[in-house]
């Protein structure tokens, strides 16, 4: 049985540059520009770069506006240059579902501490942490999916088990993952 599914996706990577208007048009941000300090960056989306830049993630017009040397968003202008690789390495659940590895619980036969780790380890899940014990509702700590990503959340033991589910993912891993992963700009590898 496959445990891992291991899923590359090409990142742009996303750089900000403060510019001043050279010539201003009649079109609001639209003009002629002239770099004036250093390149910011690398960030892995436009939302990142803007929280950095602005401390606000939701700012309008920059994904739109980005790699126009004609258009500047607050005094900056923002532009690609290069990719990076991220990696995932997803879980699958459903296989190991459909090998009957997971032991199962009933009103008989409830979850215990060790059920339901040996049940997170034959997922696939390392370093699982169990932070609250409550059946099939416990809460466990699990790493992120991402390979370079350490960051740590909690959920639901019964939303971890799910046959649909991947693995988890850190806030900012997701948006990631979700957004690229929808453009087919991914690349599998199985394990």
């Amino acid at each position: 049985m496959i445990k891992y599914i291991f899923e590359t996706i090409e990142v742009p990577l996303v750089y900000a540059q403060k510019v001043e208007t050279v010539k201003k048009s009649a079109w609001g941000s639209e003009g002629v520009y002239k770099d004036i300090e250093k390149p910011i960056g690398p960030f892995s989306t436009s939302m990142d770069a803007c929280e950095y830049v602005f401390g606000d993630k939701n700012l309008r017009g920059v994904y739109a506006n980005m790699n126009d040397k004609n258009k500047a968003v607050n005094g900056y202008r923002f532009f690609t240059k290069g990719n990076k690789q991220i990696t995932f390495k997803n879980l699958n659940i459903r296989g190991v579902k459909k090998a009957h590895l997971l032991i199962r619980a009933s009103s008989k036969n409830p979850h215990t501490k060790e059920t339901i780790l040996y049940n997170m380890n034959a997922c696939g899940y390392e370093n699982a942490e169990l932070v609250a014990f409550n059946g099939n509702k416990s809460i466990m700590r699990v790493e992120c999916t991402n390979i370079d990503c350490h960051e740590k959340m909690e959920w639901e033991y019964c939303h971890l088990t799910l046959p649909s589910y991947v693995g988890a993912k850190c806030e900012h891993c997701k948006e990631i993952y979700y957004g690229y992963s929808k453009l087919g700009k991914t690349k599998h590898c199985v394990s």
